[in-house]
């Protein structure tokens, strides 16, 4: 056979992959996606990562999926963190920049138990450091407030 006669491999067709978009005419949970399609969940995530790497859609939350162009703006960080209780509780605790004792005084954890929770939130875009052990919400709080005042626990 020569090259000329060859022709390239076609592409395998995944029909799934238009059910989901023709269903996406509004945000739905990667489970709702599956109970309409038919198939597990997993199989729909690993759909939905493919189509996200080509961006037809987009996350709108935690297994929450939109079509491409159909959000206004980006999706915040803490919709698209996984669901955790222990980093929930801390972001709602860092109403105000706080000390690492402080914040694991707040949680009965020992300050070993809460850093790495704190690595976590920083490395996912939820919060960040902005003193030695001082932790905010990211968009909150720069260390550089006139009264530098950091609200302790219980107070």
């Amino acid at each position: 056979m020569d090259s000329t006669t060859r022709t390239a491999p076609r592409r395998r067709a995944q029909p799934v992959r238009d059910q989901i978009l023709a269903y996406l005419t509004e945000p739905r949970h990667a489970y709702e996606i599956a109970a309409h399609t038919g198939r597990r969940t997993a199989t729909i995530t690993g759909h939905m990562q493919a189509m996200l790497r080509l961006r037809l859609v987009e996350r709108v939350a935690y297994g929450v999926y939109a079509r491409a162009g159909t959000l206004r703006g980006p999706a915040p960080a803490e919709a698209l963190a996984r669901p955790h209780p222990i980093r929930s509780e801390i972001f709602r605790f860092l109403a105000e920049p706080r000390h690492i004792d402080d914040i694991a005084a707040h949680l009965g954890r020992c300050h070993d138990k809460v850093t790495p929770e704190l690595r976590t939130m920083i490395g996912n875009g939820l919060m960040r450091c902005i003193g030695p052990q001082v932790f905010a919400r990211a968009g909150k709080g720069t260390g550089q407030e006139s009264s530098r005042r950091f609200v302790a626990a219980g107070w």
